[in-house]
């Protein structure tokens, strides 16, 4: 198993991954959710300690929802969009991807 150094010590090297659990399942600690297929109807649901980090787009009919608290507003996601979240112990920030 790979470790990286953080200021409190060794933590292990974060998962990556390219498939979500089930809607309303809880998220894994220290993943890294890189969805290769759209998201339609979804329930994002934070893992029970720690963090995730991820990316996904939404399919041309978009329902997907957020367990927990936001740092700052709620998103509105749209269909055909790519988001991408962090969540740190069930506080979620999720914005849109736009290229410049």
């Amino acid at each position: 198993m790979m470790y990286q150094v953080t200021g409190t010590g060794l933590q292990a090297a974060p998962i990556t991954t390219t498939i979500l659990p089930d809607s309303g399942t809880a998220l894994a600690n220290n993943t890294i959710y890189n969805v290769a297929v759209t998201v339609g109807t979804y329930a994002f649901t934070p893992p029970a300690t720690g963090w995730a980090h991820g990316k996904f787009t939404t399919g041309s009919s978009a329902s997907v929802s957020f367990a927990g608290t936001f740092l700052g507003a709620a998103p509105t996601i749209e269909a055909s969009k790519t988001y991408e979240f962090d969540v740190l112990n069930g506080v979620w920030v999720v914005q849109e991807v736009v290229s410049a």
